[in-house]
This record gives structure tokens, C-alpha cells and sequence, in this order.
């Protein structure tokens, strides 16, 4: 996963309308936030090994790259909806965090939730 500096333009980013496929994309998000509530932990450790298989093979996800036409983890669907709130956030951070920081905290919540507070996963 290459989190080289990168110069990102944030009023183009943040002038991209926002699509259908963005639409996915927050649905999605939302989704693997609210994972911890929705799905058995083991899943989640799943989505969340399948999502650095999926960095570490194509250099970005998916979503992202038909949304924004981008290629090597230059801009992520955090930054575009900070960015559409105005802010300049720093890209290299945006992505440390999405990457590095948010998957581990989401799985802490699901086994905390699931195993120790011992909640049964709405969904699966």
C-alpha cells in the first residue's frame, strides 16, 4: 500500500457531483460502520482481510477508482465527503487513518460488543 504525499486538488474533488456510484459508496460505508451491530464478528475480519487483499492487489479500492478515476490510493471517499464540507484535509492522513486505524477499531467494536458484552449480531 503506497501512502506516498500526494498533491490532491480538493475544489475539484470537491466539485465531483455526487453520483449514484457515491451514493453506493456511502451506503457501503455506512454498512461496514454499522458492521459491528449488523454482522458476526469473524465476517467483519473477513471484509476487513478482503479489503487489504484488495489494496495490496489492485493499490486502491474499487469503488474508489470508478468514482474518481484514480489510481494508487490519490484520494478516498473520506476525503470527497470532507472535502464537500468544505474542509482541506490532508489526503496522506485521510488515508492513514482509513486504512491503519479505522478497520482494527471497527473489529475492537464487534468483539467488545459481541464477545464481551455477549449482543447477538442483528443480521448474521
Amino acid at each position: 500500500m503506497n501512502m506516498k504525499q500526494q498533491t490532491i486538488d480538493p475544489q475539484a474533488i470537491k466539485n465531483q457531483p455526487f453520483t449514484l456510484l457515491a451514493g453506493l459508496h456511502l451506503v457501503i460505508i455506512l454498512l461496514i460502520w454499522a458492521s459491528p451491530f449488523l454482522f458476526n464478528w469473524w465476517l467483519i475480519a473477513i471484509g476487513i482481510f478482503l479489503y487489504f487483499i484488495q489494496l495490496l492487489a489492485l493499490g486502491d479500492c474499487l469503488l474508489t477508482r470508478r468514482q474518481f478515476f484514480t489510481k494508487k490510493r490519490s484520494v478516498t471517499f473520506y476525503y470527497y465527503i470532507i472535502t464537500k464540507f468544505g474542509f482541506k484535509p490532508n489526503g496522506y492522513h485521510i488515508r492513514f487513518i482509513a486504512d491503519y486505524i479505522m478497520p482494527p477499531v471497527i473489529i475492537g467494536i464487534a468483539l467488545v460488543w459481541q464477545l464481551g458484552f455477549d449482543k447477538k449480531p442483528l443480521i448474521l
